[in-house]
């Protein structure tokens, strides 16, 4: 079974800070850093840690269209 910890959000875009864009240049990886709050969890021998990496949690942020600003 899966059970849900914790989840975090954050625009690529701006992983430099707000006052200015930076859009992510294709097929180059860069490193973000996505607060997940605080989480208490005893992960015992056995136990595996699942990350989904997604575009959008519909109804929980603003929809992604992941188009770089391009309609």
């Amino acid at each position: 079974r899966t059970i849900f910890l914790t989840d975090g959000i954050r625009r690529a875009r701006f992983r430099d800070g707000f006052d200015r864009e930076s859009p992510v240049p294709a097929d180059t990886p860069v490193a973000l850093d996505v607060d997940l709050w605080h989480v208490a969890h005893e992960f015992r021998v056995g136990h595996r840690i699942v990350l989904r990496a997604q575009s959008a949690a519909l109804d929980r942020f603003d929809v992604n269209p992941c188009t770089g600003g391009l309609r």
